[in-house]
C-alpha cells in the first residue's frame, strides 16, 4: 500500500467531497434564495451576489439584514450610511434602516444568509416542515429508497435543494 490508513481516509473524504461538489455544480437553482446560496458558495463576484440578494423577497432580505447588523463588529458600522446598503435592494433599504454595508464582510453576510434560511425553517410549524421535506424529496427526483423517512432524513443534505424546497413551502 502506498498510503497509510489515515491518508486513505483523507483521500476517500476528498473524493466524497469532490463528488458532492460536482452534484452542486450541476444543480440549477429554482428560487432566489438557492441562487444566492449558489452565488456565495461558488464565490461569484460581489456584484452577482448583490443581484441575487435583490431578487429575494423583502422578508428574507430583512431577515438577513437583521442578522448582519446583530453580528457585525462596531467598527464595521458607518455613521454616514443611513440605509442597509446602497448596493442592496431598494425594497429592503426602504423598509429596514441600518448603519452598515451588508456586503462589507462577505463571510458575515454568507453566515447571515445561511442562518436566516435555517432560522426560517426552524420557525415553521410541523405541517410546513413536512412540506419542505416533501419538496426536497420531489426536487431530488423522488428517490425510491428503503428509507421511509428519506425526505425528513435528508432535508439538509443539499443546501441548494433545501433552499428551493424552503421557498416553495413558504410561498
Amino acid at each position: 500500500m502506498l498510503v497509510c490508513e489515515k491518508e486513505q481516509e483523507i483521500i476517500q473524504d476528498y473524493a466524497h467531497y469532490a463528488s458532492l461538489l460536482e452534484v452542486l455544480k450541476k444543480y440549477v437553482p429554482q428560487s432566489p434564495l438557492a441562487a444566492l446560496f449558489q452565488a456565495i458558495g461558488f464565490n461569484h463576484t460581489k456584484e452577482a451576489i448583490q443581484r441575487a440578494y435583490r431578487d429575494l423577497s423583502v422578508d428574507m432580505q430583512q431577515r438577513i439584514a437583521v442578522l448582519v447588523v446583530q453580528n457585525s463588529a462596531p467598527d464595521n458600522r458607518t455613521a454616514s450610511s443611513c440605509s442597509v446598503s446602497s448596493a442592496s435592494s431598494r425594497s429592503a433599504s426602504s423598509s429596514y434602516k441600518s448603519s452598515i454595508d451588508l456586503f462589507a464582510d462577505m463571510g458575515l453576510f454568507a453566515r447571515s444568509v445561511r442562518k436566516a434560511a435555517y432560522d426560517l425553517y426552524h420557525s415553521l410549524g410541523q405541517k410546513e416542515k413536512d412540506l419542505v421535506s416533501y419538496y426536497n424529496w420531489d426536487l431530488a427526483g423522488r428517490p425510491q429508497i428503503d428509507d421511509p423517512n428519506w425526505d425528513e432524513n435528508h432535508v439538509f443534505d443539499h443546501a441548494l435543494r433545501f433552499t428551493d424546497a424552503l421557498e416553495r413551502a413558504t410561498r
